[in-house]
């Protein structure tokens, strides 16, 4: 990532948190898509009482994640993109 123009600080934060992205998703996926279909669509620790958070998880489908993963993905890329555009000024 060096070579093509972030510092050694921006490589390795950005190797850090994809990382942690890629394994929070990998351990949702695991862990929580039986908990969310087997409780109307909420997982254990999303309250019902908070309306929206109800609404969203209804909205689910088992393909979502992948969606989900791909839209974060794009965000930190994104990012990435105009870090180093600043980078370059």
């Amino acid at each position: 990532m060096m070579s093509f123009g972030f510092t050694l600080k921006q490589a390795g934060y950005i190797g850090r948190n994809l990382r942690i992205f890629v394994i929070g998703n990998v351990t949702f996926e695991t862990h929580s898509t039986l908990t969310i279909r087997e409780h109307s669509g909420l997982p254990e620790n999303i309250k019902p009482e908070f309306e929206l958070n109800q609404q969203f998880y209804n909205l689910l489908t088992e393909k979502e994640h992948d969606e989900m993963f791909e839209f974060g993905i794009n965000i930190m890329l994104d990012g990435c993109e105009k870090l180093l555009a600043s980078n370059q000024k």
